[in-house]
């Protein structure tokens, strides 16, 4: 397990699995409270997501609750930046990884209004970047086989 900025180590591509995660973890918040601050979540490389050790249960009730949607949006966007906290919209200097796909993702993200929203945008990114390592592959392939 490492802290939550971690994540910011790894290439986008590889972040969404793990934002996938997140999105899990706001589905569930009404059977499950979490708390969502930075501080309480953290990177766990061998399941290949994000884990919390600050939820809420019967005996131990979170009396700090931020909007699931909100929580989320701050979360992925703290995970895509250099930001310690999210005042705003982030500037494009503020991203780690600058590129217009990596923007146009986080644009989503703070315009989804549902959980299942942002979860729609995660996994079409996904989709997305899945279709061009295909592609990519695929070409590599045939500019093999014409040395050949």
């Amino acid at each position: 397990m490492k802290a939550f900025h971690y994540i910011r180590q790894f290439p986008f591509e590889e972040q969404l699995y793990y934002l996938r995660s997140l999105v899990e973890m706001a589905k569930n918040i009404e059977q499950t409270p979490i708390v969502w601050d930075k501080n309480s979540f953290l990177v766990d490389l061998t399941d290949g997501k994000i884990k919390t050790f600050i939820f809420g249960f019967d005996k131990h009730p979170i009396h700090v609750s931020q909007d699931a949607v909100d929580g989320l949006k701050e979360t992925i966007i703290l995970a895509l930046t250099t930001l310690h906290r999210v005042l705003g919209k982030p500037r494009r200097i503020d991203f780690i990884d600058q590129r217009e796909i990596v923007i146009r993702f986080a644009e989503n993200i703070l315009h989804g209004k549902s959980v299942s929203e942002i979860g729609r945008v995660v996994e079409d990114t996904i989709l997305e970047i899945e279709r061009q390592m295909e592609q990519e592959k695929k070409s590599s392939r045939n500019q093999a086989s014409l040395w050949l």
